[in-house]
């Protein structure tokens, strides 16, 4: 090919992707108008790629010319209104950034693996995935939720932040600079979420999985004592059976500093489903009053004194959206397994 020959080709190429841009052709039609490049051309193999993007309806064209050598040119035209073909996808560096202090800077990768390492996995990472299924699911199914949704998302954000009235929300968001558009926004991602729940786990569902989960939401009310070494706890246990009191022994046990705080407490009503096998089944067996144990927690080790045991009703309101959430777990579970997750920090796990 010549040089002047090539120009020429090269010349045309551009003002035909040109001509493409200008008049937002869609690919049916560029081929179409490929042809007559082709014609003017015959020495050079002029092929035709593009990426088409759903927002704002756009398509990206390139051209590929060979001349029956091994060399490839590549030509695109981009309007000023997009972006260039070798810029998509590209991520600044600071796009890395999470959180900078006194200059220094973390990054978002390691802060996951901070989180990974500090509180496992799957108590940070599985909600990130959940909330993209949830998203999803959402969008796909034009789900809507009611005002007992959003009533429900908002009674769930207030109470776990000890939010009882409006003067201290309102104080809560002013200290951790939370708009009101900000608190819309989370609260209906929430409320999203239940009314997808409902949806996926309805009334058949909740009545089947009661059926096929017998006893499974009967509820024991508990007072769980956590020690450090087993060895203690086995010594405790000793001495409680021993008709020790229990509750003296506690006290005793906190002055002295030998108990592991409990996040919720000590007090606590659990249903059966929430337990291991092992727990579930000494718990359930031992009757009011009793001293079961000790377990292992997350390395520590429990005793767990029965105050009483509730058989669960499911006409009960707070039961029913106990089988419901098992249900809607249970599905979320088998999204989980049939997704394709990319993590653009860090491997995918």
């Amino acid at each position: 090919m010549t040089e002047d020959f090539a120009r020429r080709a090269l010349d045309d190429t551009l003002m035909f992707l040109d001509g493409l841009a200008r008049d937002g052709v869609r690919p049916r039609e560029a081929q179409g108008r490929l042809a007559s490049l082709r014609q003017r051309h015959p020495g050079v193999a002029v092929d035709l790629v593009w990426e088409e993007h759903p927002y704002p309806s756009t398509v990206h064209y390139d051209a590929l010319l060979r001349d029956g050598t091994a060399k490839t040119v590549s030509l695109s035209v981009c309007p000023a209104t997009d972006v260039p073909w070798p810029l998509r996808g590209v991520r600044l560096a600071s796009d890395q950034d999470l959180v900078r202090v006194n200059g220094e800077t973390l990054k978002v990768r390691d802060a996951m693996d901070c989180i990974d390492f500090l509180w496992n996995e799957a108590r940070v990472i599985r909600p990130l995935i959940d909330l993209c299924l949830i998203s999803e699911a959402v969008k796909r199914w034009s789900v809507e939720p009611a005002a007992e949704h959003t009533q429900r998302a908002l009674d769930a954000f207030r109470t776990s932040r000890g939010l009882l009235s409006a003067r201290e929300t309102l104080a809560w968001m002013e200290a951790n600079d939370l708009t009101q558009e900000r608190l819309e926004r989370m609260v209906r991602g929430q409320a999203d979420g239940f009314a997808l729940r409902d949806r996926v786990a309805g009334e058949d569902g909740v009545e089947a999985y009661w059926a096929s989960h017998p006893g499974a939401f009967d509820i024991a009310y508990v007072v769980r004592l956590r020690v450090r070494e087993r060895e203690r706890a086995t010594a405790l246990a000793v001495e409680v059976r021993g008709r020790a009191d229990f509750h003296a022994i506690t006290e005793r046990e906190f002055a002295a500093h030998r108990l592991v705080a409990l996040p919720r407490g000590p007090l606590e009503a659990v249903r059966r489903s929430q337990l291991s096998s092992a727990q579930a089944d000494a718990i359930f067996a031992a009757m009011p009053g009793d001293v079961v144990g000790p377990f292992d927690a997350d390395g520590a080790f429990d005793l767990v004194r029965i105050i009483r045991h509730e058989t669960a009703d499911l006409a009960d309101v707070a039961t029913r959206n106990a089988v419901r959430d098992a249900v809607f777990d249970e599905w979320l579970a088998s999204q989980r397994r049939a997704a394709n997750i990319e993590w653009f920090w860090g491997p995918a796990r």
